[in-house]
């Protein structure tokens, strides 16, 4: 899985402005949407499973079930993963759980999650003060970072193709952002990321380009813009992951966000309701992969034969990624994909 984030270098890559749909910010309009919900479990009821610390080694493997203090039965098959590379300190071994009122709580010294299952609105917390005390604070350029993120793989194998839409509908709030870095805060390598991303991956037995994949990255909020204005909004950009030792080898997009966040960014302590058509996103990433100049003059060039018939989105994942020293949390109300078809 990737760590490598191209946003956190100062780019001038033009801004993009999508005709994708968007519902707005103010968390008490609703809006009826089309279409046939793709995640599952969407309340956690059947508890999650917590991976391993090293994203190359722990894809997949779960070390520890978050069973909400043993009421979720043994058998229940949880959709959901909670992930936690480059961590420091795996819940495995320094994770408590407790319990206040509905909320069960899986907590260690630098993350916090905290479940409702009746609701399905969930925490992430984190301090990275105890992840970066052997840099003194200042975690160098290519030193793991802490991610905190919930993952889940889609059933649905439609293709992108299909979809006149895939709504990706978001309710949230950033609860606190703090910088613990003072002045040593350096922009380009320390921030605490809040996004949503998705796997989207060539499933066409027939193409030449079957299993390659892109990350598409839906930025909402960076801990830079507690320091200036510029990192309230997001440039689009493309990058190759590559040069460290978990990379994915693939490229990773991150969308512009002129097309989906409020004017003024996403601000610390409000709620916001943000609905996406992804569909948009995904053909403008693989235009941009294709046409980037890194891929063009690759020998090994990704994607370059794929079209958005062969796509579709095979994973996501909802979380922080925090290469700086900061205290920070995020609630999510609500997270719901629709695929909506022609």
């Amino acid at each position: 899985m990737h760590k490598a984030m191209r946003s956190l270098v100062i780019c001038l890559a033009s801004l993009f402005c999508f005709l994708a749909f968007a519902s707005g910010c103010d968390a008490g309009k609703t809006t009826k949407l089309k279409g046939e919900e793709v995640v599952l479990d969407r309340n956690m009821e059947n508890g999650v499973g917590v991976l391993g610390k090293v994203s190359i080694e722990d894809l997949g493997n779960v070390t520890y079930n978050f069973r909400y203090m043993n009421t979720v039965p043994e058998n229940a098959v949880s959709m959901w993963r909670l992930g936690q590379w480059g961590t420091e300190f795996g819940l495995a071994d320094t994770g408590k759980e407790s319990k206040e009122g509905d909320d069960y709580i899986l907590k260690d010294n630098t993350k916090e999650f905290i479940v409702n299952p009746k609701t399905g609105r969930y925490s992430l917390n984190c301090d990275t003060t105890d992840e970066y005390e052997k840099y003194n604070g200042v975690k160098p350029y290519g030193a793991d970072w802490l991610h905190l993120i919930t993952i889940q793989n889609l059933a649905d194998i439609s293709r992108v193709a299909e979809m006149k839409n895939i709504y990706a509908d978001f309710e949230f709030s950033i609860d606190y952002c703090e910088n613990l870095m003072g002045g040593k805060l350096d922009l380009g390598l320390h921030t605490a990321l809040f996004q949503w991303v998705f796997v989207v991956k060539n499933d066409n037995p027939d193409s030449p380009d079957y299993n390659q994949y892109f990350w598409l990255n839906i930025p909402y909020y960076d801990g830079r813009s507690l320091v200036t204005d510029e990192w309230k909004s997001f440039k689009e950009d493309a990058f190759l992951d590559y040069g460290k030792e978990d990379k994915s080898n693939t490229y990773i997009y991150t969308a512009g966000s002129e097309g989906y966040l409020p004017k003024g960014g996403v601000e610390v302590g409000e709620k916001y309701h943000i609905t996406i058509d992804l569909v948009p996103y995904v053909e403008r990433a693989l235009e941009k992969i294709q046409n980037h100049e890194g891929n063009l003059s690759s020998d090994y060039p990704l994607l370059v034969n794929t079209t958005v018939d062969d796509l579709r989105i095979n994973q996501f994942y909802i979380g922080w990624e925090v290469p700086g020293t900061f205290s920070c949390g995020a609630t999510i109300y609500k997270n719901s994909i629709l695929y909506n078809k022609k």
